[in-house]
């Protein structure tokens, strides 16, 4: 055979080369191929690498900036990636940029892409950059043909330009000067309202409510239009309010209702002013009724003046027009009051005029017959009358006593003297007694003084006369008949007379207006408009408020992916495993924030991916480290730790995504291992932050059997050996108890695993945690696609993904 063999070689020496070669290259391409095969089927296929810069896009107005974006593949160099590049506008649903483009390791892709800013307002739109690849099968490519998507979420901040803001500042003075009118008027209107009510018993009021109801249509119209001026302001269309603001001056606007308001005021006033002179007119009739008065004229004029003023008080007390209440009102005024001063002047007079002629007499009688009654001087009867004709009719009433005393001696005299009873006689005594009291006139006046008060009165009363030549009777004394005949002067005892009739009350209501209004709350109010966040045409104010953050509704979703199988791959495929779940959820609602790194709170600011009125849902790998350098963060990937160090990057990745969104809790939705993740993380750190935790096909028992065997083959062994059920971290997990927070565990069975069923990496039994709600999803499996990591596709098993939505819903 050897023979044969060598003189084959040696008769066909190229031949032989030929079919050498051919088997070599054979035996490589095979080789290679089924290398490649194995890799594919350890994770090694499609790494899809997507970075934007910048995260947060700052813009003015109608201004545009660019989102610079980088796309790279990481696959076997026989490989190449299909891939699809979607940038899309999430507030309108625009598309900005689609694209497909063939990428290679090395040959990736570089974009730009132009944002503009809406044309009005401020606030933050979301834009997602999405790239979907699949690897393009050929003979030394081995792919599945499914894609593999990166999700980013960039934030666009616009705001408005220097013009809008000028002209924002102008309105907003100019708006707070018409609204603090506009509630002035609407204050009086009110209170004038208010004030009709009050006194629509007295007055007739129908014509004025038609007014105030008039200005009151004005008015509402006008709000009807600041209303909509409101709903520009907060929608930030400064422009448009500016037009319409100017389109009709706002002075011209209100004229009717300031004239209207100016008019019932003027009507109160003059209502009030009515009031007043009538009640006023009362009050001096009043007095003048409690006013003794000795002149009987007089009191007849007082007495018939009353009885008049009652009858119009009956008519001002009824309910009358105005005109008729203010034409009562200056009569009686100046009825009243032309009686008030002549009832004064009377009495005066009367009071004066008693008291000189007390005077004359009581100082005749003291001189002749030593009967001196106290009289007030001239000088002060020239400076102040007596304060009533009580005073004087005191003295009066003294003179008459003293005249009784004195009389009867005088009498007596007289009859000594046996006067003659003649006409003349008599005469000459009246003309004696008028001399002795001129006389007395005639001194008296020498003590009037000069420019007094009562100093022309005076000289009236007291005029200055010479006496008259009278008779002479020598054998007679005549001084007795003269001082009766004076005594006869003496005025009548004074008969002090009130009107007996009473003053009726005024019952007509009075206006109780306050002296000063205070000022008026706004009937309006144009505050700072929100800042819009807008998802899919629906814009929102900008979810800042405690109220809105604590929103369990809008409680970020955490996708936590498991244990690796195969140690060397990337981390991006672990990342992958929720892609089905992430972009379902984004179709039902939920914003797609893509996946979340360690340093992702250095790049933007405090809560800004929690500004949005809907949830988001992230994906995060605790299998990355990083450390920084002056210029950049450094990403390391670190899958040979055990859980305990995974839990503590948890905590890191909870920090960011609290910075990052600003929401107080969040939802873990857990695969595999990274329930067992999220469970270590609350034993250590509490579960303060989270609100649910929902596993997928997590051990939470441990591994048993032969999975637990051959886990650290193709698995990183610290995991596996935590994973282990009799692995002391397991023994510190199930004895920490259940987390105080709502736990829910999704359990695959359905495939045949040491007398047990299970999802083909997880028995039933290890899958369960007591005290946690559970749901059973039955499977099948297959040789390189077993139930555990099947159960993710959304197509294959549509209740896992309908479970997690329901048990996101019922966070309280």
């Amino acid at each position: 055979m050897k023979k044969r063999l060598l003189s084959f070689w040696k008769g066909h020496r190229k031949l032989s080369i030929l079919i050498l070669l051919i088997i070599t290259l054979l035996l490589f391409l095979f080789g290679t191929q089924a290398y490649l095969y194995i890799n594919f089927l350890l994770g090694n296929n499609v790494v899809v690498k997507l970075d934007v810069s910048p995260q947060l896009l700052k813009i003015n107005q109608e201004e545009t900036n660019s989102i610079k974006i980088k796309a790279s593949v990481t696959t076997n160099p026989f490989c190449s990636a299909a891939c699809s590049l979607h940038v899309i506008n999430v507030a309108d649903k625009t598309t900005l940029l689609q694209e497909d483009a063939t990428l290679r390791p090395g040959l990736g892709l570089d974009r730009e892409v132009q944002l503009t800013a809406p044309q009005k307002g401020h606030g933050t739109l979301p834009v997602q950059v999405e790239l979907q690849c699949h690897g393009v099968k050929t003979f030394l490519c081995h792919t599945d043909g499914k894609p593999t998507t990166r999700n980013l979420l960039v934030l666009g901040e616009y705001s408005l330009s220097s013009e809008e803001l000028q002209l924002k500042q102008t309105l907003a003075a100019d708006l707070a000067s018409e609204i603090a009118i506009l509630s002035s008027l609407q204050q009086n209107l009110s209170q004038q309202s208010a004030t009709l009510k009050e006194i629509n018993d007295t007055i007739e009021t129908e014509l004025i409510f038609a007014e105030i109801q008039q200005a009151n249509e004005t008015y509402n119209n006008i709000l009807g239009q600041y209303r909509q001026y409101q709903n520009l302001w907060l929608s930030e269309e400064y422009s448009q309010l500016n037009s319409k603001q100017n389109q009709v001056p706002f002075e011209q606007q209100t004229e009717t209702i300031t004239a209207t308001i100016k008019k019932i005021q003027d009507n109160f006033q003059v209502y009030s002013d009515s009031l007043n002179k009538i009640e006023s007119s009362g009050a001096i009739l009043t007095n003048l009724s409690n006013t003794f008065v000795i002149n009987k004229d007089l009191l007849a004029e007082i007495e018939i003046k009353i009885k008049e003023y009652n009858n119009a008080t009956l008519l001002f007390n009824s309910r009358t027009t105005l005109p008729i209440k203010q034409f009562l009102a200056q009569v009686y005024q100046q009825e009243t009051t032309i009686l008030q001063n002549k009832s004064k002047v009377q009495n005066d007079l009367d009071a004066l005029s008693l008291a000189v002629r007390s005077k004359i007499i009581a100082t005749i009688l003291c001189q002749e017959m030593e009967t001196c009654i106290p009289t007030s001087a001239i000088v002060d009867l020239a400076i102040q009358t007596p304060t009533t004709l009580s005073s004087a009719c005191a003295t009066v009433h003294e003179l008459q006593a003293a005249a009784t005393i004195i009389t009867p001696a005088l009498q007596q005299k007289a009859t000594a003297q046996n006067y003659p009873n003649t006409v003349e006689f008599l005469e000459t005594i009246t003309k004696l007694s008028n001399n002795a009291q001129q006389e007395m006139i005639n001194t008296l006046s020498i003590e009037i003084p000069k420019n007094a008060p009562n100093t022309m009165l005076l000289q009236k009363l007291l005029s200055f006369l010479r006496p008259v030549k009278t008779k002479e009777f020598p054998q007679y004394d005549l001084n007795p008949a003269v001082l009766l005949k004076v005594i006869e002067n003496i005025p009548a005892e004074c008969e002090l007379t009130k009107p007996a009739i009473a003053v009726l009350p005024i019952t007509a209501k009075k206006i109780s207006q306050p002296s000063s209004l205070s000022p008026p709350e706004p009937v309006l109010s144009f505050p700072e408009p929100p800042a819009q966040c807008c998802v899919g045409n629906i814009c929102q104010p900008c979810c800042t408020e405690a109220s809105c953050r604590e929103n369990s509704s809008y409680y970020p979703i955490i996708f936590l992916h498991g244990h690796a199988f195969n140690k060397d791959a990337s981390f991006e495929y672990s990342l992958d495993a929720f892609n089905g779940i992430q972009q379902k959820l984004q179709q039902d609602g939920y914003l797609n924030a893509g996946a979340v790194s360690l340093y992702t709170q250095k790049d933007l600011p405090e809560g800004e991916w929690g500004l949005f009125n809907v949830p988001l849902s992230l994906k995060a790998s605790y299998y990355v480290d990083f450390f920084q350098t002056a210029e950049n963060y450094v990403t390391v990937q670190t899958k040979s730790e055990n859980i305990d160090v995974y839990a503590l990057r948890l905590k890191e990745i909870m920090d960011t995504i609290k910075y990052q969104t600003g929401r107080p809790k969040v939802i873990i939705v857990a695969h595999s291992m990274g329930g067992l993740v999220a469970r270590r993380y609350m034993q250590i750190f509490g579960s303060g932050n989270i609100a649910k935790l929902i596993t997928i096909a997590t051990p939470h028992q441990g591994l048993q059997g032969s999975v637990a065997s051959y886990c650290d083959l193709i698995g990183e062994q610290r995991e596996c050996n935590d994973l282990n059920a009799d692995s002391v971290f397991m023994n510190k997990l199930t004895h920490g108890g259940l987390p105080p927070i709502p736990v829910t565990t999704i359990i695959g069975i359905g495939c045949e695993m040491d007398d047990e069923q299970g999802d083909g990496i997880v028995t039933e039994s290890a899958g369960q945690l007591v005290g946690a709600k559970k749901i059973i999803v039955n499977g099948t499996c297959t040789t390189f696609a077993p139930l555990h990591t099947e159960m993710l596709d959304v197509s294959a098993y549509p209740e896992v993904y309908e479970t997690i939505k329901e048990e996101i819903k019922t966070i309280k």
